[in-house]
């Protein structure tokens, strides 16, 4: 029996837990701490974790295994003809916007943080929330046939 597709799978669905719970934890609960006390030091501790060490890796090990996986069911050289090629060309595109914004996060923006500019940064860890639960809807679509249509 090979063993790589499960451990793949594994890998892959803990790496999307982990990333995408790190991020509700923190905009359902540090965030709006936060935003009531003004108190920013949790939120910029938190922030290096969820934003750095622990999502960065999350995300790095959704993308190697997801591009692994993604072998399984497409051929790379026609991926624009696969029937499901565009889901994952979709979330390849969306991993590299999270890549992006995660970084500028986590490099720029955190450690600059004042209460007057934690409006746009309350604003950008959603967008970058809702990127991430559009890139699971996307990969659902990938594995179950007719939930999104295609």
């Amino acid at each position: 029996m090979n063993l790589e597709y499960p451990i793949l799978v594994i890998f892959h669905v803990l790496g999307a837990a982990i990333w995408i719970g790190a991020l509700v934890s923190f905009v359902l609960g540090t965030l709006p701490a936060a935003t009531r006390t003004g108190d920013l030091s949790q939120l910029k501790s938190t922030g290096k974790i969820v934003l750095g060490r622990v999502g960065f890796a999350a995300l790095v090990v959704q993308a190697l295994t997801g591009i692994r996986l993604a072998g399984n069911w497409i051929n790379w050289s026609t991926i624009f003809k696969e029937p499901n090629g565009h889901l994952i060309l979709t979330k390849i595109v969306l991993l590299v916007v999270l890549f992006g914004l995660g970084g500028f996060l986590f490099h720029r923006t955190l450690p600059r943080l004042e209460p007057d500019k934690l409006g746009g940064f309350v604003g950008m860890t959603w967008l970058v929330l809702i990127l991430s639960l559009v890139v699971l809807v996307l990969g659902v679509g990938v594995r179950v046939p007719g939930f999104l249509g295609s």
